[in-house]
């Protein structure tokens, strides 16, 4: 997980900023639910390793909640034997991203990282073109949430770029600022 940690370290004070917000406006994990409904997703592109290499922290409750609804039974992370397979289902399912050539990228999963209140989801996939003029999706939880937001931080090298999701909205574009 050291490219976590490096990407974390990259993307500088911006998501740092952003998360630490996040963090303040949500409480201890509780019986009731939160009114935050956020997610923060890191992409970053490992040019040595030719990869794509994805974070998506997200609130454990909610995915909880979403798992347990698509699978029509409670799932909890510490009892459902299967809880990375659906947990990686149902974020695949909402994390899209297409190259400038229109090629989605087919992830695969690397692991979690439970916190109290979150968890890191983290996936990888080849590099299978330029990530600047595809598209981006990520949706997770807006089925659950009309007040959901996704917040994507893409980083390639020394570019980067933040994409914010609110309701409705599904695809961006993948630009770099000049």
């Amino acid at each position: 997980m050291a490219w976590r940690r490096r990407f974390v370290f990259a993307c500088g004070w911006s998501a740092a900023i952003a998360l630490a917000v996040a963090a303040s406006c949500v409480p201890v994990r509780s019986a009731t639910p939160h009114d935050f409904h956020a997610s923060l997703t890191q992409v970053e592109v490992n040019r040595g390793d030719k990869t794509v290499e994805i974070a998506v922290r997200v609130f454990l409750d909610d995915l909880e909640d979403a798992l347990s609804r698509r699978a029509g039974r409670r799932v909890r992370l510490g009892t459902a034997s299967n809880f990375d397979a659906l947990a990686y289902a149902y974020v695949m399912e909402g994390l899209t991203v297409r190259t400038a050539g229109g090629d989605r990228l087919r992830f695969v999963w690397i692991g979690k990282e439970p916190g109290l209140d979150v968890v890191w989801i983290y996936v990888e996939a080849p590099l299978s073109g330029e990530l600047e003029g595809g598209t981006l999706g990520q949706t997770v939880f807006c089925e659950l949430f009309d007040d959901q937001l996704n917040t994507v931080v893409v980083k390639d090298g020394k570019r980067n770029t933040t994409l914010t999701f609110g309701p409705g909205e599904t695809s961006k574009p993948v630009q770099f600022a000049r």
